[in-house]
Parts: C-alpha cells; structure tokens; sequence
C-alpha cells in the first residue's frame, strides 16, 4: 500500500515523460493531452493509498467524445466522486482548458477570451491547463489543502516529496482573464498539475457542485457543448463502497478509453 504523496510523485514524472515524448514533433493539444492521461490512469489503476490511519482507494476511468461536433465545451472535464466513512457522497466536476507553449516561444497564443467567457458562465471554478517543454518553478507554491496526509513532513525533508519544478501548470481562468497574460507569466498564479489534482481537486476543492454544471461535465448538453474528454475519478475510504453515480458519463456519445 503506498502514501498519498508517493502516488503524487509517480504522477508527476509519468506526465514529464509524456511531454518529453511530444515534444517537439508532437507539440499538440490532443496528443499531450492523451500521453497526460494515460501517464495518470497507468500511475492510478488498482492503488490503494494510505492517508493518516485510513486506506483510500482510487479508480479513474476516461471517456473520449466519439466523433466530430459543431460545439465543444473545454478540453478535459474531471467528475470526482468522493467518498467518506459515515458521510454522503459527493460528486463535483473541474473543468479544464488545456493550453501549449508556442515553439520557440514565450507565447500561449491559443488562449482566446470569447472561449475563457463562454466556459465560465457555466463552471466559473474553470483552469487553464498549461503545457510546457521546459521546466519552470513560478508556481505560487509546492502545498496545498491537505486532508489526505499528503504533506508529511518526514518526506518533505528526505526530498522524496514533489518535485520544485513541473512541465504542466494550471491556472484559473478567470486569472488569466484578469491580468489578459497570453505567456509565462500566467505561472505567476499557478500551480503544478499534480498539485492541483492530488490536493485540490481529489480534496473536493475547485469543483463545480451545480446541477447544470454536472449535467454539462457529462454530456448531456449539447446545446452548451461538450468536453472533449471526461474523466471519472472515484476516490474511496476504505471500506466504503461506490454507487452509481447520479449523473452517469452519457455512453451514446463517449466511449471508454483502454
């Protein structure tokens, strides 16, 4: 049974290796986006993890839009569902915009603010997800909301803990929009993919909890648009087991990633 942080530090470099393998013939959206994923499903599947005196486990399961559609509503969405002892289940939705670095550049010329304002109306918690070649330490900090036992101290000082510098940064959205950055200097208020994900999200924190906003993050609006890719996270104390989900992934659109 492995720490929580442990499982951050597997995360972190199966995604450096993603990005080292698209770039720079494969310096795509999509493609780095699919080497990400698949660099976190191969890091997850079948782990249970230990968090203070409690095992936790999580499952991640991923679905591709099957097919071309006229209106497409962000990149990645993530439906975490999360359980704990004696508590209901609660299920939220991060959506995510994910965003390259020019070659040879400083610039994030994709980043359109029509697109930014569009995602947030519905989901107003919404990050950008920055794809960066080189490494970078401007994050706002290693640390986050802590209630899994990721920040133990112990670990930190053997430098077995995160590592300073990160190739996958997020951003908020409504950020970005605020100080109109385009570049780097969105790095400013970011923090590492890993970060984000193992202490904020799978933490219940930067999610939408909306009705309209779940209903969007699993694809039955198509009149709003649809994400690309939907990924369902179940994160479980142990012992407790996972309904089905309210609002299931819509399977007549998306089919499962392998």
């Amino acid at each position: 049974m492995s720490a929580w942080s442990h499982l951050a530090i597997e995360i972190e470099s199966a995604i450096n290796s993603g990005i080292a393998e698209c770039y720079p013939y494969a310096w795509e959206e999509n493609h780095i986006t699919h080497a990400m994923l698949g660099g976190i499903r191969s890091a997850v599947r079948g782990r249970k993890l230990v968090h203070g005196r409690e095992a936790v486990s999580v499952e991640f399961e991923t679905y591709k839009l099957d097919g071309r559609y006229e209106k497409n509503f962000g990149d990645i969405v993530f439906l975490v569902n999360i359980v704990r002892k004696g508590q209901k289940p609660i299920l939220g939705a991060a959506f995510v915009e994910a965003k390259r670095r020019s070659l040879n550049g400083l610039r994030y010329p994709e980043i359109r603010v029509q697109q930014a304002r569009r995602i947030l109306k519905v989901a107003p918690r919404a990050f950008y997800v920055l794809y960066d070649y080189d490494f970078t330490t401007r994050f706002v900090s290693q640390e986050g909301f802590d209630p899994w036992g990721i920040n133990d101290r112990r670990v930190l000082k053997g430098r077995t803990g995160f590592a300073p510098v990160a190739k996958v940064l997020c951003t908020p959205i409504n950020a970005a929009l605020a100080n109109s950055y385009k570049d780097v200097r969105l790095y400013n208020q970011a923090l590492p993919f890993t970060t984000q994900l193992m202490t904020r999200y799978l933490c219940g924190l930067d999610l939408e909890y909306g009705n309209d906003a779940l209903a969007v993050a699993a694809g039955w609006r198509e009149n709003k648009g649809l994400p690309k890719q939907i990924v369902r996270i179940d994160v479980c104390e142990d012992g407790e087991e996972v309904e089905a989900s309210s609002i299931p992934v819509n399977v007549e659109l998306y089919r499962r990633g392998e």
